[in-house]
């Protein structure tokens, strides 16, 4: 693989993780209310299954970005941690894509547990109460 598909791997492995799972928050944030408020009510909205699906899309995305991770792992294993700053020669940042790629394995990981035990437990508790 060249330097720049690995490069966009890698930032695929590290961003994408925290972007789903925040995107799949606000998602079920949304229809939250548009179950919960006077106005959504009528429309019959079913919370549990656009949660649900949107945990499945979430974890889907959550896994093939740890796996867009794991190939950059792989790729750049044995690669050195000391690149050194751009100017002294021209050298390809094989250990800084090597640290993002472990630090977006972790990542991947917290963030599919993050999203699956969040959906978990909007689904099995009790909606549209009063505090």
């Amino acid at each position: 693989m060249t330097l720049r598909q690995l490069g966009i791997l890698q930032w695929t492995g590290t961003i994408a993780a925290p972007a789903v799972w925040f995107s799949q928050y606000l998602f079920g944030y949304g229809v939250g209310q548009a179950v919960c408020s006077a106005g959504g009510a009528r429309f019959g909205v079913n919370f549990d299954v656009y949660e649900l699906t949107a945990m499945a899309i979430a974890g889907v995305v959550e896994i093939a970005t740890w796996a867009c991770a794991f190939v950059v792992f792989r790729a750049t294993r044995g690669a050195e941690w000391g690149d050194g700053p751009p100017g002294e020669e021209p050298r390809e940042p094989y250990g800084r894509l090597h640290f993002f790629a472990a630090a977006g394995m972790v990542a991947n990981v917290l963030f599919l547990t993050i999203a699956l035990l969040s959906a978990t437990a909007a689904v099995t508790d009790a909606f549209c109460r009063q505090s």
